[in-house]
């Protein structure tokens, strides 16, 4: 009988210990990961609420995770070792006192006080015992009394509510402005002034040439000498390599929809080579996750922005990387993208090219995207018309300019209409207030310097991306969860 009594105790302080340490693993869960432990033959079952192997490196709690399933193991096996009669024994009492505490008393609660005990939990800031939340209510003015359960759910509907549509929807289903070749546009030759086929090849090579030892002296890297870069332009068997291109001037954040636009382009094109172009790597959260997806797939390259192109200033930051891109692509070619530009299905149909562009507007193809092999006419052409580069010129020279040759020499380039550069900036409602049917595009530009007066933020969080009702939400979590529907949020409302 001592033998028995001594070997419950042991049996009951083992179990005591495991739900200790799984009520404490679920205290220290991040906000937008939930763990579902279980004890199942020794194993840990874990589920993250992002559920998403893509996503995982930005809610990343392996090591606790880890350490909690060891701790279970050690427990589990203890029990394992215990004699049969002895372990029913054990469990027999443990459904004694799970008896025992269905008769606790409730605890009610203002919701300010649930609120704020929850944010002290999940930031791992309360030194509170674990919760029994079957035994609590609070209190919720115009309700009264409910269960943990139905206050999160009253919360998601609240939130939603206010975050889903954030303005009212048109009646009838929206459609793109046609641009049809019959309409009337202006004349190619206000910005173009030679209608030949000529390109000075050699003035070209040098002007680029120079700008590039500029930045040689200042530590640039030269990436035409890249093992990375030659490697992947001596297996290409296309026009355009699959080399991405991005261009980042200036200290600035890297925001959600800056991650959302890299880890489209890594995710639905598959780079060979994504070469990061900057003087000023970024910092933060969703920074650090795009790196440790892309591994050795991002080469991160020192480069100059330019000063002048033609012997001509160049002083915006924007004109500044419109030279760049031409400059870096004459050198290897390859795909350039800006840092708010997203992937929405392989370009791998269009690589076959020489040169291509989308059409954004009537009158113009928009440099946000460009696709090209180094030797291309239309690409070489192109730099030279920076010959009448004004930089107080908003986008002569980077949108109508480009559109002009097209216009005069089509053969020499393919401009993708509508599945490209549309919704275009005039059509940003589609984007930001309605849903639009995105699924046969290949990209989608999410102009970002208008998404203040859009959205009323200049970032959206992950919580509010998941309910939001809008074809840019739809791309979010497309990109980010692989699933453009709505996602339960309710482990993230107390956030």
């Amino acid at each position: 009988m001592v033998r028995l009594k001594a070997a419950i105790i042991r049996g009951v302080t083992v179990i005591s210990g495991l739900v200790i340490v799984q009520k404490l693993y679920l205290l220290s869960r991040s906000p937008h990961d939930r763990y579902e432990n279980e004890l199942d033959n020794s194993d840990v079952q874990k589920q993250s609420y992002l559920n998403n192997n893509a996503f995982r490196a930005l809610h990343n709690n392996q090591q606790r995770a880890h350490a909690v399933k060891t701790a279970t193991a050690k427990a589990t096996n203890v029990l394992n070792l215990q004699d049969t009669a002895v372990f029913d024994e054990i469990e027999n009492f443990s459904s004694t006192e799970k008896l025992k505490q269905n008769d606790r008393p409730t605890k009610v609660m203002s919701e300010k006080e649930f609120v704020l005990l929850m944010q002290k939990m999940h930031s791992g800031t309360t030194l509170e015992t674990p919760l029994d939340f079957e035994h609590i209510r609070i209190d919720v003015d115009s309700v009264g009394l409910v269960t943990v359960e139905k206050y999160k759910q009253l919360k998601v509907e609240e939130f939603t509510r206010e975050n889903a549509n954030p303005a009212k929807k048109s009646d009838f289903p929206v459609k793109l402005k046609e641009f049809p070749d019959s309409m009337q546009r202006p004349s190619p030759y206000i910005l173009i002034a030679d209608d030949t086929k000529t390109v000075f090849d050699e003035e070209v090579r040098k002007d680029c040439q120079k700008e590039k030892e500029r930045g040689l002296s200042y530590g640039d890297e030269d990436i035409s000498k890249l093992p990375e870069v030659q490697r992947v332009l001596e297996r290409n068997a296309m026009p355009i390599p699959n080399i991405i291109h991005f261009i980042w001037f200036s200290c600035r954040k890297f925001r959600v929809h800056h991650y959302i636009s890299l880890l489209s382009a890594w995710k639905f094109q598959s780079p060979e080579l994504i070469l990061f172009h900057t003087t000023c790597e970024p910092k933060g959260y969703y920074w650090d996750s795009f790196k440790s997806f892309v591994g050795d797939t991002l080469k991160i390259v020192q480069r100059t922005p330019p000063l002048q192109v033609w012997g001509k200033p160049v002083r915006k930051v924007e004109h500044m990387s419109d030279v760049a891109r031409l400059q870096i692509l004459l050198e290897v070619g390859g795909i350039y993208m800006d840092d708010d530009l997203v992937v929405l299905k392989s370009l791998n149909p269009l690589r076959k090219s020489e040169m291509v562009l989308g059409e954004e507007n009537y009158d113009a193809v928009a440099n946000s995207i460009i696709m090209a092999n180094k030797d291309s006419w239309f690409l070489r052409r192109w730099y030279q018309e920076y010959l009448s580069f004004n930089d107080s010129r908003w986008s002569d020279s980077s949108c109508f300019v480009p559109w002009s040759l097209w216009q005069l020499f089509p053969d020499t380039i393919q401009v993708v209409k509508e599945k490209m550069l549309r919704p275009n900036w005039e059509e940003i409602r589609l984007i930001y207030h309605e849903l639009w049917d995105w699924h046969n595009s290949y990209t989608m530009h999410l102009y970002s310097r208008f998404m203040l007066s859009m959205e009323g933020t200049q970032e959206r969080n992950l919580k509010e991306l998941s309910i939001l009702n809008t074809t840019y939400g739809q791309i979010a979590r497309y990109v980010i969860w692989d699933d453009e529907r709505p996602r339960d949020i309710s482990d993230l409302i107390f956030d």
